[in-house]
């Protein structure tokens, strides 16, 4: 819910390019959903749309997210 707003910027006609600008994602999601990490799919493709620089892959997490939240973390630093 938080990431509504933002979700519906950068997917709309008005998102900038954002050319210059460095990303990476992390997603959290349930295994148990059809669409496991959907919107953290949905954030790294568009921002690599708009231009933006993936500077380390995107990282799918399940509800048990420490270990590859921390493997995300100390890569993207």
């Amino acid at each position: 819910d938080n990431a509504v707003e933002l979700h519906e910027y950068i997917h709309g006609r008005k998102a900038p390019k954002l050319d210059g600008v460095r990303f990476s994602v992390l997603a959290l999601g349930d295994q148990t959903y059809e669409f496991f990490c959907q919107t953290g799919k949905d954030f790294d493709n568009r921002l690599a749309e708009l231009g933006a620089e993936r500077l380390y892959q995107r990282t799918d997490c399940d509800v048990d997210y420490e270990e590859d939240a921390e493997k995300w973390m100390a890569n993207v630093i």
